[in-house]
């Protein structure tokens, strides 16, 4: 999945995916934009680092997270079906919400 961490390619943007809200402003860096996210974990390992992704298993996760979210906006499905996804990323990983 190609996602658009900020959708105005400002670091100051607040309309983010999940991902890009987790990557603090003064990581950000436009040219994560159109990336996969191991395209990111890969070529700002500043990033990689301050999300703690150190194993396959977070790699995976975060992969997930995008996916869900990418599928959801892609469907333009409503938020139902977006909460619906995340629940399954979340039962996946033996999170709860």
């Amino acid at each position: 999945m190609i996602c658009w961490y900020r959708s105005s390619k400002q670091a100051a943007d607040h309309r983010r995916c999940g991902i890009g809200h987790s990557i603090p402003d003064e990581l950000y860096d436009p040219g994560m934009e159109g990336k996969t996210v191991q395209g990111v974990m890969d070529d700002y390992p500043q990033v990689r680092h301050h999300l703690e992704v150190d194993t396959d298993v977070d790699m995976a996760f975060l992969i997930d997270l995008q996916c869900a979210h990418d599928d959801a906006a892609r469907a333009q499905q409503d938020m139902d079906v977006f909460g619906e996804k995340m629940k399954a990323v979340a039962e996946l990983y033996g999170l709860t919400l």
